[in-house]
């Protein structure tokens, strides 16, 4: 008898007595893998459905008869047994059957306890000895996609079974010391799932304990190169302990693993974003009127003290529609009032709608003049969302000037331009539209305008969707400081009864003519009191009774639909080809846009575009507003933003990415015109992903990085930072530097680390001093002094004297303010002074107000208070010639503590407070809290305990 071995794993092949052999068909090879891997007899019927779906059933039977016979031929009638309609194979070896028989095995095996014993090593090795590649390798069926879909998912099935069996025996073998053969499986077991942090550790645990230290951390590294690359995220917390114990040589004795199989890990489901509330002008505003008075009482009572006002509730609950009848109740005051709305998807633009809100007015007749008397640095500080203003005091503004911005003088100046815009009697209303999809940089600044309701008192209210943004936590906090100072104020809103349905009802309804008297009921049970839903289908019906009449026929042959899409899709249909490729295009740019844009990226004549902008304005597909902040003066709105996102949706997908391209081009070419590109960067950024254009995405999403930093907003510049890596911006390693530097202004320290060492996976070795420096500063703050130290000490190491004593100075600065916390001063001394060597040496002035400062701390602590003195001030004197707001508030907090050891406590207020300035400057609120709670001591030190706990509320928040 022929011994006939069939090799599943890998490329598969069929041996008979040790030679090949060749099958004639490749659907051959597909039987005998399908009953080899099944093990039980299968009929005819089974077969033909796996190898020829696409067949008839005489013409599939008489193909799969040819296959039979092939592959008797060539494995012999005994190892295929054909009985009647069922199919059957004999005695075959199959690697794949015998490697789900060993890992049986292994699991069948008792032990006298959870650990892995000599024999099952032996029979995990096997297996993955056997397991020569992936099952059936390079094979597939290209006119039979029922036995693709077998096969891979029998291949996941493989693939998971190996994994776990390395997954048992690499801690074993590093625990017996086989650390050869523990590294050679890690390294297998990572090329099955390049993703999988498990096997990462088990790799690094053995080059640790084999003595390859430098082989562990660049693991490490790697693991973090390839998380960041494939999933944009980083490292789980387990595997930085474990980098962080083998760097400090702390990793302890080894250690088998405990258990069977694992779970797999799941899925993270991304629910699709609701879109924003309607705007329902047509209807009659029902159910509101208690509501409509409270806001107009809180208008009243805010012009002594002011009141920031929400508007909660779900989404179509007529928030936006509640806002707007409040507005047009004001009458003569609705001048004025800043209406700024917020837009889903945009929460990566800066200030974005601060922005569309300030230029839509100060284009205005008349509104320039008054803007323009205001001081020349608010203007160039607010020139910077709005490049119009200032512009005419543009040439005689020191660029330096603008280098040295504040962040509270720059939401002061805002607040200020804001006030000049629509300034007149008290209250000035300021409106935000669906608050939940703000900027972070946008919170920031409505919070700065809550806090200082007592100077200024403005009627602030926004309207917010309750179903849990990203940040609603933002603005509950604002909202809480609010009530805490007794100015805010909430509604929120529920859903409409059936009497307030009826009333919706009768007022939609008056000039259409007599409707069912059970209309009412039947429209609150559909819709179940959600005007939204409501107003959409009454829309519906006034169209038909203008046709053919309101009557019970009418309202039977139109079912209000599950979802609002049939209610919306009814508005589209029949509508002409201009106008409908006009539509597409306004989809693409966006829930607003005007004229020319729109023109320009449709390619459509003037005339024409004119044409098809009439027919959708009579449809009310869309709706016009003026504005003077734009060419033309008229600005184009869907009527809903579910609207143009099933417009979206209806566009082809080549259509889309040809005309998100020729937006991106059009926004382009007018950054270019007005020199405001960084602004639009986001923007830009964001069509050309969506054209699938990843590289030029990438470029701006770098620059509208950039813009967010330059304007403090650095959860923004973060945000965009990180979509330019996603889209594959070349510069990895400055990009991860960059959200390093942000997250450590935001006080996001363990990020910031984790970030600065994917830096690490793509810097070159010449710039790893650098990272390890900056880590280094990372740990300092979060207290790990010994852990700081040791990048300190990583760094100087990998420094030559004379290649960089800048930087090396800088190191042995920082090395110096650790070892010293550390309580070791005089090796701190030690690395002072050859710090400032260093500095002298270079001739670097950062650097040497730097290590000025480090000595002025040392010798504070030494009770050394005149060379204290001598160094601090020599530490400002560099820092003020420099303008470096770093330093100028490390050199003056200092001084202001040794003040405070001197007994100067009025001088030392005073030094905390012009550094308060500069670190707002820079946004870093780890030293801007720092400061506040040296203020706070100050104040409890002099008896005033109010003064104190006011900063010590500051530096909480």
């Amino acid at each position: 008898m022929h011994k006939i071995t069939v090799f599943l794993f890998g490329s598969p092949r069929i041996e008979k007595d040790g030679s090949l052999v060749e099958l004639d068909t490749r659907k051959a090879m597909a039987l005998l893998a399908f009953l080899s891997v099944t093990g039980i007899p299968h009929n005819r019927e089974t077969l033909i459905n796996l190898l020829y779906p696409d067949l008839d059933q005489s013409h599939a039977r008489a193909a799969l008869r040819r296959t039979i016979s092939s592959l008797k031929q060539a494995i012999g009638s005994t190892s295929l047994v054909v009985s009647g309609d069922t199919l059957q194979l004999g005695d075959l070896w199959v690697d794949a059957r015998e490697f789900s028989q060993m890992l049986l095995d292994w699991k069948a095996h008792e032990h006298p306890d959870a650990s892995l014993c000599g024999d099952c090593l032996v029979r995990l090795e096997k297996a993955a000895k056997i397991y020569n590649g992936d099952f059936l390798a390079g094979f597939t069926l290209r006119d039979s996609i029922n036995f693709d879909d077998w096969q891979y998912f029998q291949t996941e099935s493989y693939k998971k079974d190996l994994s776990a069996v390395y997954g048992q025996m690499v801690p074993w073998l590093y625990t017996i010391e086989a650390y050869d053969r523990g590294i050679a499986s890690a390294r297998r077991w990572i090329s099955l799932d390049i993703l999988n942090e498990e096997a990462h550790r088990d790799l690094m645990r053995c080059y640790a304990w084999s003595g390859q230290h430098g082989a562990a951390l660049r693991q490490y590294r790697e693991c973090v190169r390839i998380l960041k690359q494939e999933l944009g995220v980083s490292p789980v917390a387990e595997t930085t302990q474990l980098y962080r114990e083998i760097m400090e040589n702390r990793l302890p004795a080894q250690a088998g693993k405990t258990g069977r199989f694992g779970q797999s890990s799941s899925a993270s489901i991304f629910p699709k974003a609701e879109s924003i509330e309607p705007r329902t002008e047509e209807a009659p505003l029902v159910g509101r009127s208690g509501e409509l008075d409270e806001l107009r009482w809180a208008y009243q009572w805010s012009a002594t003290r002011g009141c920031f006002f929400l508007i909660e509730g779900e989404m179509g609950i007529g928030k936006s529609r509640l806002a707007q009848e409040f507005l047009a109740s004001i009458g003569g005051q609705y001048q004025s009032t800043l209406i700024a709305r917020c837009f889903e998807g945009e929460a990566e633009l800066a200030y974005a709608p601060f922005i569309e809100a300030l230029q839509s007015i100060y284009s205005k007749p008349g509104i320039a003049e008054r803007v323009n008397n205001l001081p020349e640095p608010w203007l160039s500080q607010a020139a910077l969302l709005i490049p119009d203003i200032g512009a005419a005091s543009a040439n005689n503004t020191d660029e330096q000037e603008l280098s040295v911005l504040n962040q509270s003088n720059f939401f002061e100046s805002l607040r200020r331009i804001i006030l000049s815009l629509i300034g007149g009697n008290p209250p000035v209303v300021i409106f935000i539209d669906d608050l939940q999809w703000a900027d972070a940089a946008s919170l920031d600044f409505l919070a700065y305008l809550v806090r200082r309701l007592d100077i200024q008192p403005l009627f602030i209210f926004c309207t917010l969707r309750n179903e849990g943004s990203a940040n609603n936590q933002r603005i509950q906090q604002i909202f809480s400081d609010a009530q805490r100072y007794g100015t805010g104020k909430i509604i929120h809103l529920i859903r409409l009864n059936e009497e307030m349905i009826q009333q919706l009802v009768e007022g939609a309804l008056r000039n259409s003519g007599d409707y069912p008297r059970d209309f009412s009921r039947r429209l609150f049970q559909e819709t179940e009191g959600v005007p939204f839903l409501a107003v959409e289908y009454l829309n519906k019906v006034i169209a038909d009774a203008r046709i053919v009449g309101l009557s019970r026929e009418g309202i039977d042959d139109w079912v209000l639909p599950d979802n609002v899409r049939d209610a919306l899709q009814a508005r589209l249909n029949d509508i002409g080809d201009i106008a409908w490729q006009l539509l597409t295009t306004g989809a693409v740019l966006g829930r607003s846009f005007d004229h020319k844009n729109l023109m320009d990226a449709s390619g459509r004549t003037e005339t024409e575009t004119v044409s098809g902008l009439e027919e959708l304005l009579k449809r009310r597909i869309i709706k016009e507003r003026m504005t003077s902040g734009l060419p033309g003066g008229i600005e184009y709105d869907f009527s809903h933003e579910k609207i143009r996102q099933l417009v979206y949706e209806q566009t082809s997908l080549s259509r889309r990415r040809l005309m998100h391209r020729r937006v991106a081009e059009v926004l382009v070419e007018q950054a270019r015109g007005s020199r405001t590109v960084n602004i639009s960067a986001s923007t830009i950024a964001q069509h050309f992903q969506l054209a699938g254009e990843p590289g030029h995405a990438a470029e701006y999403f770098r620059l509208a990085g950039e813009n967010a930093r330059s304007l403090f907003a650095h959860r923004e510049a973060v945000a965009n930072f990180r979509a330019a890596l996603t889209y594959g911006h070349s510069k990895e390693s400055e990009l991860y530097e960059a959200i390093g530097d942000s997250l450590a202004m935001l006080g996001e320290y363990h990020a910031a680390s984790e970030s600065y060492e994917a830096a690490i996976a793509f810097c070159q070795p010449q710039e790893m001093p650098r990272f390890e420096l900056k880590l280094g500063n990372i740990h300092h703050r979060l207290g790990e002094y010994e852990l700081a130290m040791c990048f300190f000490q990583a760094s100087a190491s990998a420094l030559q004297e004379d290649d960089n004593p800048s930087l090396l100075a800088r190191v042995y600065a920082d090395w110096s303010r650790s070892t010293f916390f550390l309580h070791d001063p005089e090796k701190a001394r030690q690395l002072a002074s050859q710090a400032l060597i260093q500095a002298e040496k270079a001739g670097d002035p950062w650097a040497i107000a730097q290590v000025h400062n480090t000595l002025g701390i040392l010798a504070r602590h030494a009770d050394q208070f005149d060379t204290a003195q001598i160094h601090l001030k020599q530490s400002l004197q560099v820092a003020n010639q420099l303008q470096d707001s770093v330093l100028i508030l490390a050199a003056l907090n200092n001084l202001a503590l040794l003040n405070v050891r001197e007994g100067d406590l009025v001088e030392a207020i005073k030094n905390i407070d012009i550094a308060l300035e500069h670190c707002v400057r820079v946004g870093d609120r780890h030293l801007e809290a720092a400061l506040h709670n040296n203020l706070a001591d100050i104040y409890h030190a002099m008896g005033e305990t109010d003064h104190a706990m006011q900063e010590l509320k500051k530096a909480v928040v």
